[in-house]
């Protein structure tokens, strides 16, 4: 069995020890601060008219598919539709007698 350096011995002993210190510490802080609600993220923050989130069922996750994507899709295929139809007869000054 090859002998290791003292210094590996060491390092790992004080790596061990330090780790437990925080450890200790952290609990004990956390133990002294009183319990709090925490603050709302930005990122999670809701708007109004924002559909409810999936609650994990099939029904549900088809609710939030169909309220955010195909909503989205239809009204982005209206709008190219209709932009590329007014850039049609306006761009190229065809007449459309309808």
């Amino acid at each position: 069995m090859a002998m290791k350096p003292v210094g590996m011995l060491s390092k790992g002993v004080i790596n061990r020890m330090s780790k437990l210190n925080f450890a200790s510490k952290a609990a004990a802080a956390a133990a002294a601060t009183p319990e709090t609600t925490p603050e709302q993220p930005k990122c999670n923050y809701k708007y109004v008219g924002m559909p409810a989130e999936s609650d994990g069922s099939f029904a549900g996750d088809l609710n939030f598919g169909l309220h955010t994507v195909f909503f989205t899709e239809l009204f982005r295929g209206f709008l190219s539709c209709l932009f590329s139809f007014l850039l049609l007869f306006n761009f190229f000054k065809v007449k459309v007698k309808w």
